[in-house]
C-alpha cells in the first residue's frame, strides 16, 4: 500500500495558549493533551491512557480550551487511529 499523503500540514501544539483539552466519548470525559492539529484533524494524548471501548470509526467530541476564551472550541470528530496512549481524530464539523 502506498504512503498516505496529508492534504494539510500539522502544527505542533506546545503553545502556552492552549490550556486544556478534553475528549467526550460514550458519556465519559477524558483529559487529553493536544499534540498537533491541522484543518482536518488532530492528534491527542489521553492522560490516563486510551480506554478499550474507544475504537477506530467511533464518533466523539473534542473540546479545546484556549487561555483567553471563556468557552471551549468544540469539534465533532471521528477516530482514525488509536494506540494505548494516542488518538488520531478527523474533524466532522
Amino acid at each position: 500500500m502506498g504512503k498516505q499523503k496529508r492534504h494539510f500540514g500539522r502544527v505542533k501544539c506546545n503553545s502556552p495558549g492552549v490550556t486544556s483539552s478534553q475528549l467526550e466519548h460514550n458519556g465519559k470525559t477524558l483529559e487529553t493533551l493536544l499534540e498537533d492539529v491541522s484543518f482536518t484533524g488532530a492528534r491527542i494524548k489521553v492522560v490516563d491512557g486510551v480506554p478499550h471501548d474507544l475504537n477506530v470509526g467511533d464518533e466523539c467530541n473534542l473540546a479545546i480550551k484556549l487561555q483567553n476564551d471563556s468557552e471551549p472550541i468544540e469539534h465533532a470528530c471521528q477516530v482514525t487511529r488509536r494506540d494505548s496512549t494516542y488518538v488520531g481524530l478527523n474533524f466532522l464539523s
